[in-house]
Formats: C-alpha cells, structure tokens, sequence
C-alpha cells in the first residue's frame, strides 16, 4: 500500500446545512477554483509516515486535532435508500428531545449532526435506530 504524504482534516462538507442560518448553497467542484484562486479554507501538509506491521500510524498531534475537530458530530446514514433531508430534518426534529441546537449538514450519501450541547450527542447517540420512512 502506498504512502500518502498529505494530511488534511476537515469538516464535513456544508453542502445542505440547517441551522439558526436556514439552507445552505451547493456548489460545484469547479466553484472552487474560480479566477485562478482556491478555497482558503483547506490546506495541505506534509508530514512523515510511520509504519508499524505494516500499518500506518498516526501522529498524536493529528489524532487530536481530529478528534477536537469531530467531538460535536454524529454521523449518520440510512440502509437501503438515501430519504430526502426535508423528511429527515422534520422526522428527527419530532423523534429528538433534546434541549439545545443542532445543525445538519449532507453530503451524497451521509449526515452530520452538529450538536451544541453534550448531553444532547449523548441521548442521540445511546438512542435506539430510528426508523424514519419505508
């Protein structure tokens, strides 16, 4: 297996965002590199890899910027068929009890809930599956 000499951890992508702002846009890949200018809001560096049994393994420092990165997020995804993120933001919004915010975002084929209190993530994440539409 090659090395891969790049590092880069973001956030997931806020193709379709809800939140205290309302939807967000989509653009497309090609919208990054408009007027011969990138997005500045991801950078690349580049580190050395360790192997060990022929694993790679990661740096601390890298290790914690993601984890301090993703502490707030569920992901989620649905078995089968992708449902449509009105159905999934309203369904979850009745089925939820929670006592703060949350904002979604999607991408092609997940969710990312952000959550603003701990004990929010928490309930969600010790909850039973939830069954939305079939």
């Amino acid at each position: 297996m090659a090395d891969l000499p790049f590092s880069s951890i973001t956030p997931p992508p806020p193709t379709n965002q809800i939140g205290s702002s309302g939807f967000g846009t989509q653009g497309s890949w090609s919208s990054l590199f408009q007027d011969g200018s990138s997005s500045n809001n991801t950078s690349l560096r580049r580190f050395e890899t360790h192997h060990v049994d022929g694993v790679v393994e990661i740096p601390a420092n890298i290790l914690e910027k993601g984890i301090s990165m993703w502490k707030d997020y569920v992901v989620g995804f649905f078995v089968e068929k992708r449902l449509p993120f009105p159905l999934v933001k309203a369904s979850l919004a009745k089925t939820w009890k929670i006592k703060g915010n949350y904002t979604i975002s999607t991408d092609r084929e997940l969710f990312y809930f952000k959550f603003h209190l701990d004990d929010d993530r928490k309930q969600v994440l010790e909850a039973d599956p939830i069954f939305i539409a079939g």
